[in-house]
């Protein structure tokens, strides 16, 4: 397994890749799994054994253990403070 730093609040994206029998899990139960870890808002995209999910890290800043069926993690805005600034710049 490989680490990577969480941010407190921060919105992430990330690839996940699901082999065997965990490629018949529902989005549903992805997004469940992400919550468990501590994420909220989450979003999973996809089907069958490659996804796409989303979701805001609600832990502390930490470095955490990342499983073998996550990559390509990437920091992204949250859609809600992309909405506020779009309503600062109308004013």
């Amino acid at each position: 397994m490989t680490q990577h730093t969480m941010s407190s609040d921060q919105r992430y994206r990330c690839k996940v890749s699901l082999d065997g029998i965990e490629s018949w899990a529902g989005n549903e139960r992805v997004q469940q799994e992400f919550e468990a870890l501590g994420f909220k808002d989450v979003v999973v995209q996809g089907g069958g054994s490659v996804r796409v999910a989303e979701g805001t890290w609600t832990g502390a800043n930490i470095a955490v253990e990342i499983p073998a069926q996550i990559s390509d993690i990437e920091e992204i805005n949250d859609p809600d403070e992309e909405d506020d600034e779009d309503s600062d710049e109308e004013e």
